[in-house]
């Protein structure tokens, strides 16, 4: 945290201070570091193996994610490595992630996940680390409008750049499918869902979206996108702009490559209504056309002119 002083007079006068910096960080455990470049890790249980473990899937994360992203690198990367899910939650709590194993601060380079030292860290490693990483340098690409980034583009592509991939999205996306539940790209321009299994999903159909425009439209199609949502734009004006698609054809693009389907029919109370629109206007203009071909049918059998 950095802080500093204004002290104004009666006068009108004003002193400020030069900057003072501390590191706000958990007392609760006491914290080994290793440090290689900008990133340093963090961790309170597990020996210095582990560490350096941690800081090469974190050095590894950068430079693969960065090939689709290409923002400017962060000044500094902390990560920290609880060692239980328990731990990490009640850490995350105050920002409201009480169910999540990981989470980032995009403008501080921090990244909180939970992994424990043991047969599975290797997996967990490269699951966790590399999926926080990724939001800070989609940070780095937006800068002040990453608010601006749609959640599937933000967390399709921090799934995607996971080095490990979490068997429990491809269940629930196997899942939707199969029950024509999955979630339509429109609604997953909003933040991130709550309830846990909605979230799932959202990770999920995210990660298939972003893989299937990363084998489509290259990394240049990503960092069009985050050009223009670094611009402004909206959900699907970024995707106007960068892929000449409106947010629809590229949701139906999608599921034709991804499940071979078609568009996924929104929820009762939810319908289109341009096509109830169209289907009204062909019911009343209905006995205009038949008594038009009705008119029109004696012509035709009148021979050609030579």
């Amino acid at each position: 945290m950095e802080y500093w002083w204004e002290v104004r007079d009666s006068a009108g006068g004003s002193l400020i201070t030069e900057a003072q910096s501390f590191t706000y960080e958990d007392n609760r455990f006491d914290w080994r570091t290793l440090t290689s470049g900008i990133i340093t890790v963090h961790w309170h249980k597990g020996d210095t193996a582990f560490g350096q473990a941690a800081l090469d899937v974190a050095a590894n994360a950068l430079t693969q994610a960065n090939r689709d992203i290409q923002a400017p690198l962060p000044e500094q990367v902390n990560v920290y490595i609880y060692a239980d899910t328990a731990a990490a939650r009640a850490a995350l709590a105050p920002v409201g992630r009480i169910w999540a194993d990981g989470y980032a601060d995009p403008p501080l380079g921090l990244a909180v996940v939970a992994v424990a030292d043991d047969v599975g860290a290797a997996v967990n490693l490269g699951r966790e680390i590399p999926h926080e990483l990724t939001h800070i340098l989609i940070y780095q690409a937006t800068r002040d409008r990453f608010a601006q980034v749609p959640t599937w583009l933000n967390e399709g592509l921090a799934v995607m750049n996971q080095a490990e991939p979490d068997p429990g999205f491809s269940a629930a996306l196997d899942a939707a499918r199969k029950t024509g539940t999955l979630l339509r790209l429109s609604s997953l321009c909003g933040p991130l869902p709550a309830d846990p299994a909605q979230a799932q999903l959202t990770y999920a159909e995210s990660e298939s979206l972003v893989r299937y425009m990363r084998d489509t439209y290259g990394a240049t199609g990503i960092t069009a996108l985050l050009a223009a949502y670094a611009d402004g734009l909206g959900c699907a004006a970024g995707v106007e702009r960068a892929l000449g698609l409106s947010l629809d054809e590229l949701e139906r693009e999608w599921l034709a490559e991804a499940f071979h389907i078609g568009p996924i029919n929104p929820l009762p109370g939810q319908l289109d209504p341009v096509p109830w629109a169209i289907l009204a206007a062909l019911v009343l203009l209905s006995p205009v056309l038949f008594f038009l071909l009705i008119r029109l049918r004696p012509s035709a059998r009148r021979p050609a002119s030579p």
